[in-house]
């Protein structure tokens, strides 16, 4: 060997060396810089969370996720990815404290990432507090201060312009402008002050390079369960969330209202929506959006399914939050092919258990969870080798709205061993407390059982800008009934005023061809009736799905019960549709809650108590000082009639009001009520129920005027009340004073509200002929001289008798022309005046028959 290849060896064996010791190297610093991470996030806050080894693996597993650029900004996993926990950051001594930073990046697919993302490098971390606790998170809005193209794109459903204002890092967050990059945080589902720096999201708007400190008290009532946090930039929300910038938040204490759920496994599942690639926009089968689980895409068209790794045959507590922004769930947990019973103990973070239904739990095999909604459930996990799944139903959202397919969200994969694993891709999972003491959800307590001060009638509603073009851009609205529909704009006055203290009821009707979400900030609601039917719901929700309109028949509705009594919500916030493709263009509207004001108190009178459809009443209502009796309220009334609103509200004048009206309601027995609205001083009240009873249908006719000869033709209106439909026979009947004449009525039966004909003939004068009484006798006098002459005619010698046979024949002739004379009269026909023809109507039959007359007056001249 020479030297030369003895050289060439040396360093060839120097240089693996050299590998070896740099990536032992490398290796010690990466391990050196996972502890100094780890002490960063135990240390950097006061009260923060100690960050677990679960977290740190979902860093890792975070960083391996793929090649895509944007990972490094906002992680993204693989499609068909173990599902990992979200990371978590508990309170600690009564506060957690976290910073966030907004960001904002673009994958490989042009697709538009947002995320929070935590000083320590944690992505949306579930934020888990406990009753009475501080929350306080350090907002930074690192957004570009110019928008992307898709930003901007995001933008063209906004119904407000941008402002001209200062929009730097310099003006205040507190009372901000809307520019392309702003944004905010919503605590969705929490009951805290509507005010800037807690959960305030018209005007609190922070600008691209701005910082906001959010500090949340969190009540010490609030329910136990599951909340969630995400941008509310009206106009851009929809961008903002789609693209990710979500997290859940859990107040802690669920297995002390349910006891049954102590120590059992808990896992959280975040589901969102996210847009398609434009490379699929021409597929006629495509969702209108993809759909992902813990930042796990499923994405069209193969749908590649999560995957749930559990350990086999045990319960589970399972919290999941639609924080999609359109997309509308409908869940099933499958095993075999069979749709599981699953135990939900909480909807939209209030506990069954915490109702005055007096149930634990109720048992479903679907659970219908519209965006913004959230449901913790009881699930037995599968046995090793079932095939099991959880899916999202195909739902229906109308003509006009969004298709959302079937879907396998994930599978679920049985194994022993699964929670005691140390695999970065290990699905981690936490455990509930295994000790609870028992205790009672205060808030929203007896509910249903509470006096409603107010019931009110909103609606959904859409127009095209464009109503000959299916395909122009849609303006949405949400509208109290006796207002103009309008888009929500940013400077508005509110649309509704309440007082702290009390609770109202509202029928939310959907008027649009496509579903719409009903939500509201700052408090709950509980769903009394769907469709006008009672329902018995132990759930306390803060989201509800409106079905579609099908174009004819009733409205779909809903009747809530909304509970101000909460002092701490005070001020003014919003309820919109929590599809926010539709909030972000116009349906939504604001609400300011005062304080609690002095009682007031509303007698009212009606000047009938039954009355015909579309008949005439008046109605007066008297408002005073409930203590005092002093007519010193202002304000408006509005008159109601089972709840909905008649005519547009009356202004008080020295404590009164008066509307005249018809009404057009349901037959049979009603209710007219008064609201008075209240103002800033005095709180509202109803009066008593004012009984009206409505007939079934009713005729009416101002009749008709005819020459005499001619046909007198009146038209009578049928009215009938609403939802009659049985066909109405109709009949008329004259008066035995109008002879000569004859009535009917065309259409003879109709059905419903319309109108018929009734046509009367009379009869013209006309000339009568009559004979002689004796006229025979005469007549016969002159046939027998007629004859006798002809006798004479043919005797012979006639010129002999000539002058007798003329003077005979003469004479026969006028015996004759005597007979045959009469006299001539005239009949006057139908005599002139007024008359009264009775039109009957008559529906049913048996004991269900129902009539209704009509006199109509008919003038002949």
């Amino acid at each position: 060997m020479n030297s030369r290849t003895q050289i060439h060896l040396l360093g060839t064996r120097e240089r693996l060396i050299l590998q070896v010791i740099s990536r032992v190297f490398c290796f010690a610093i990466l391990v050196l810089s996972l502890c100094s991470g780890m002490a960063m996030a135990q240390n950097a806050h006061a009260g923060r969370g100690a960050m677990s080894a679960q977290d740190m693996a979902k860093m890792v597993a975070q960083a391996d996720s793929g090649s895509d650029a944007a990972d490094q900004v906002c992680a993204r996993f693989a499609a068909g990815a173990v599902v990992s926990a979200p990371p978590e950051l508990k309170s600690s001594n009564g506060t957690l404290e976290v910073t966030f930073k907004f960001l904002t990046t673009t994958d490989s697919q042009g697709l538009v990432r947002y995320c929070y993302v935590t000083d320590t490098g944690l992505e949306a971390p579930t934020l888990r507090v406990n009753p009475g606790d501080t929350l306080i998170i350090h907002f930074q809005n690192d957004l570009p201060a110019t928008s992307t193209a898709s930003s901007a794109d995001s933008m063209a459903g906004m119904k407000m312009t941008l402002s001209a204002k200062d929009t730097s890092s310099s003006s205040s967050a507190c009372n901000g402008v809307m520019s392309a990059n702003a944004s905010n945080i919503h605590f969705h589902g929490m009951n805290v002050a509507p005010v800037c720096g807690q959960d305030e999201v018209v005007r609190t708007l922070v600008q691209p390079g701005q910082s906001l400190d959010y500090s949340i008290q969190i009540p010490a009532n609030e329910p136990p369960g599951l909340y969630w946090y995400h941008p509310h930039p009206h106009g851009i929300s929809e961008g903002q969330v789609q693209g990710g910038a979500t997290g859940a938040l859990i107040v802690e204490g669920l297995q002390s209202v349910d006891t049954a759920l102590a120590g059992l496994t808990e896992r959280t599942f975040v589901l969102r929506d996210q847009v398609l690639p434009t490379s699929e926009a021409n597929d006629d089968n495509i969702p209108a959006w993809d759909l992902s689980i813990n930042y796990v895409p499923v994405t069209y068209p193969g749908y590649t399914p999560a995957v749930i790794q559990t350990n086999p045959g045990q319960q589970e507590l399972w919290r999941v939050a639609n924080t999609a922004a359109d997309t509308i769930m409908d869940l099933q947990y499958i095993v075999n092919g069979t749709a599981q019973a699953v135990q939900v103990v909480a909807i939209d973070g209030y506990p069954i258990a915490a109702g005055s239904s007096g149930q634990q739990s109720t048992s479903e095999t679907s659970i219908l969870l519209p965006p913004g909604a959230r449901t913790e459930f009881v699930v037995t996990t599968p046995n090793v080798g079932d095939q099991a799944q959880l899916v999202t139903q195909y739902w229906n959202t109308g003509p006009d709205g969004d298709y959302d397919p079937t879907r396998t969200i994930a599978t679920i994969v049985s194994q022993n061993g699964v929670e005691n694993s140390t695999s970065a891709t290990a699905s981690v999972a936490t455990r509930m407390a295994s000790s609870a003491t028992p205790a009672k959800v205060k808030r929203f307590a007896a509910l249903a059982q509470a006096t409603p001060a107010a019931q009110r009638n909103l609606y959904f509603s859409e127009v095209l800008l464009d109503p000959t073009d299916p395909n122009s851009p849609t303006t949405f609205f949400i509208t109290e009934q006796g207002q103009q529909p309008a888009a929500f704009t940013m400077d508005q006055a509110p649309n509704i005023v309440v007082h702290s203290g009390t609770v109202e009821d509202w029928v939310i009707e959907n008027h649009a061809t496509e579903d719409h979400i009903f939500h509201i900030h700052q408090i709950h609601f509980q769903v009394l009736e769907k469709n006008g039917v009672a329902i018995n719901d132990p759930a306390i929700r803060d989201t509800v799905d409106l079905p579609y309109w099908s174009g004819t028949g009733a409205y779909p509705s809903v009747k809530v019960r909304m509970d101000f009594r909460d002092s701490n919500i005070i001020g003014t916030f919003v309820y919109h549709c929590h599809i926010l493709q539709h909030e972000d263009a116009g349906m939504m509207g604001e609400i300011q809650v005062l304080p609690a004001g002095s009682a007031s108190s509303t007698t009212a009178t009606a000047s009938v108590s039954s009355i015909t459809p579309d008949g005439t009443v008046t109605m007066t209502a008297n408002v005073v000082d409930a203590a005092t009796g002093a007519t010193t309220p202002t304000g408006s009334v509005q008159f109601e009639l089972n709840g909905l609103n008649v005519g547009d509200p009356v202004t008080l004048v020295n404590g009164q009001a008066v509307l005249t009206t018809t009404i057009d309601g349901s037959a049979g027995s009603s209710n007219l009520t008064a609201f008075y609205q209240g103002d800033t001083n005095y709180t509202e009240s109803v009066s008593a129920a004012i009984p009206l009873t409505i007939s079934d249908f009713a005729l009416s006719s101002s009749g008709a005027t005819a020459a005499v000869g001619s046909a007198a033709i009146a038209t009578v209106t049928v009215n009938v009340a609403d939802g009659y439909t049985t066909p109405i026979n109709l009949t008329c009947t004259m008066p035995a004073s109008l002879t000569e004449s004859a009535c009917f009525v065309n259409a003879s039966s109709i059905t419903g509200t319309g109108q018929v004909s009734l046509t009367v003939n009379t009869t013209p004068a006309h000339p009568l002929s009559s004979m002689r009484s004796n006229g025979s006798g005469w007549l016969a006098a002159g046939g027998g001289t007629t004859l006798a002459s002809l006798v004479l005619l043919v005797l012979p010698r006639r010129k002999r008798y000539s002058g007798f046979l003329l003077a005979l024949m003469s004479m026969g002739i006028f015996f004759a022309a005597i007979g045959c004379s009469g006299s001539t009269k005239t009949d006057p026909g139908t005599a002139k005046g007024l008359y009264t023809v009775v039109v009957t109507g008559t529906a049913g039959t048996g004991s269900s028959q129902v009539q209704s007359s009509v006199n109509v007056p008919i003038t002949v001249q």
